[in-house]
């Protein structure tokens, strides 16, 4: 059927037209790429995050673990003791396969410019980081001695283990209880 006004009809695409449309499909395209790689740079990120979390949390389980097995000893050179930078104790260490296995535990704070570090040395050769901490600290003992219940900065002298074990610092205390075992 024949136009009644001469007029033709246009059917296609002119090249302006095409040149538009590519033109937004390649922006398009663009910023999704765009976002893609930040949802991965963010991913990468959660999960180095989420793996130094693990290695803070199993860390400070071991440490809550060692002093939760602590045994109290009559023998007066397997008997707990301790000062401000080092706790020597006999506990029940885990092993790889599944087992406890008794172990010595010499716990250290040692301190470098404006942060300390609590590291074990255990008698079963492994030297581990069990915790990092702003500022300066030392260990303390709650417990009962000749002078009754209270902190104290040594340990040595009784045959009983301390109540708790103290990680004092300028501010605050954190503390960890001590589980008394009898041999």
């Amino acid at each position: 059927m024949e136009n009644p006004e001469g007029v033709s009809r246009r059917t296609g695409v002119t090249l302006i037209e095409l040149m538009v449309a590519l033109v937004l499909t390649g922006l398009i395209l663009a910023s999704a790429r765009q976002v893609l790689n930040q949802l991965e740079d963010s991913g990468r990120v959660l999960a180095i995050d989420a793996r130094r979390a693990d290695s803070r949390s199993n860390r400070e389980r071991l440490l809550r673990a060692l002093l939760g097995r602590v045994e109290a000893k009559s023998d007066s050179l397997r008997r707990f003791r301790g000062d401000e930078k080092s706790a020597s104790f006999d506990s029940w260490c885990e092993r790889p396969a599944g087992w406890l296995e008794r172990c010595r535990v010499d716990l250290t704070v040692g301190t470098a410019g404006d942060s300390s570090a609590v590291s074990a040395n255990l008698s079963t050769g492994e030297v581990l980081l069990l915790r990092v901490l702003a500022g300066r600290a030392s260990f303390k003992y709650f417990g009962r001695d000749s002078l009754g219940v209270r902190w104290t900065d040594v340990w040595g002298t009784s045959l009983t283990t301390p109540f708790a074990l103290g990680l004092a610092r300028e501010r605050d205390t954190i503390v960890i209880r001590i589980a008394e075992r009898v041999e």
